[in-house]
């Protein structure tokens, strides 16, 4: 399980690599940020990544075709199209037109994709950064999958929330419409002992002049992995919702949420685990005013009762998805048991030196009933999501 999140973590890590070193010695943003960011997207394998995430994939074809009716005969923009295969679904679904936007080098081989499917009738890419180019008309949709870990991690919202204000006609669509992240508390016993108790005896040997380093390595950071349901602690609390239709780009430069979650079993917390969920819009038929949406199987609408539009999720209880989750351990375990209450806040703030990264502190305590584990003093802790 750890393999697969790791790789996956390794190869889209290195589209921020070259972006990080670049911005290191310097005060303000360096244009390089961009460039080497979207070479990153320029090889092959993160779109093999994406493209293998079914659940991914396949929640937008799902969302696109059950919305063929809003679609049909319309125009469509496809804002970081990549390889196109959403443009290819929405032109499925009954485009008149999809211009498919990338400001990457597989722009080049998006053309030749588009054109060996006969799609090139319908689907125009735009190989240019959307911040840059110019459509010849207005769109009645827009389609992107914009998510990062940590749903906002690369910041790619902010360039289709200008392709929002920019292109999309009143009363247009966007696909997702709205987005959550969550929180929640975690327990994973074993990734401290293999990662900082292994120093205490190696081979037999005291290796615990290592453990500052080896705290360092393996706490400071936030960890792309995958948790299962079994080590969820707490239930979850909403910490940022966005209206894809009224969001704002200066709303995600800096903001910071209160949140509060209950223990549901008695273990020892290890750190708190961020996943997200994003909504499409409900099909015409169903677009009704309901005061929830329903999920099956983290991606599906539910299929009786109340329906909303489909929703993909990246929770430890749905399917596995490139994103993983993103983790954030504690230095030392926070016992709870069941009914106690760990609450704090976040801040969360893109890098001064490169707005693609985020600077992210946590702040947290716990308060239970008498005769339990003592309640614990306000903790904070800064995490370098580079």
């Amino acid at each position: 399980r750890r393999m697969r999140a790791d790789e996956a973590r390794s190869k889209k890590r290195k589209i921020e690599v070259d972006a990080k070193q670049g911005t290191q010695k310097i005060q303000k943003q360096d244009p390089r940020v961009d460039a080497d960011y979207f070479d990153g997207y320029s090889g092959i394998e993160i779109h093999q990544d994406m493209l293998k995430d079914r659940v991914r994939t396949e929640a937008y074809r799902d969302a696109l075709l059950e919305n063929a009716d809003s679609i049909k005969g319309k125009a469509v923009l496809d804002v970081g199209c990549g390889t196109g295969i959403l443009s290819l679904f929405a032109m499925d679904a009954g485009a008149r037109v999809v211009y498919a936007v990338d400001a990457s080098k597989m722009a080049d081989y998006t053309k030749r994709i588009v054109k060996a499917n006969n799609a090139d009738h319908v689907v125009k890419v735009i190989k240019g950064k959307i911040e840059d180019i110019e459509l010849p008309e207005k769109v009645d949709v827009i389609v992107s999958e914009w998510m990062g870990y940590f749903l906002l991690y690369e910041t790619m919202l902010d360039s289709v929330l200008i392709a929002r204000d920019r292109w999309l006609k009143p009363g247009g669509k966007m696909f997702p419409t709205k987005a959550k992240l969550m929180l929640g508390a975690f327990t994973w016993p074993e990734y401290y002992r293999e990662n900082l108790g292994y120093w205490t005896s190696v081979y037999g040997k005291d290796f615990t002049a290592l453990l500052p380093l080896a705290s360092r390595t393996h706490l400071e950071r936030p960890v792309i992995d995958v948790i299962t349901p079994q080590q969820e602690v707490t239930d979850c609390a909403v910490i940022r919702d966005i209206d894809l239709l009224t969001a704002q780009k200066h709303e995600f430069k800096s903001w910071s949420s209160d949140f509060r979650v209950e223990a549901i079993i008695n273990a020892p917390i290890h750190g708190l685990c961020a996943h997200f969920e994003v909504e499409f819009p409900a099909p015409r038929e169903l677009d009704q005013t309901l005061p929830e949406t329903k999920v099956v199987d983290k991606r599906k609408r539910k299929q009786s009762g109340r329906k909303r539009g489909l929703v993909l999720s990246t929770a430890p209880d749905g399917e596995e998805t490139h994103w993983a989750q993103t983790l954030f351990f504690f230095d030392l375990p926070l016992r709870v048991l069941q009914d106690d209450v760990v609450e704090g806040r976040i801040d969360v703030a893109t890098n001064s030196f490169n707005p693609r990264l985020l600077d992210i502190v946590l702040e947290w305590n716990k308060t239970g009933a008498p005769g339990g584990p003592p309640n614990s003093a306000c903790k904070k802790k800064k995490f370098i999501f580079d």
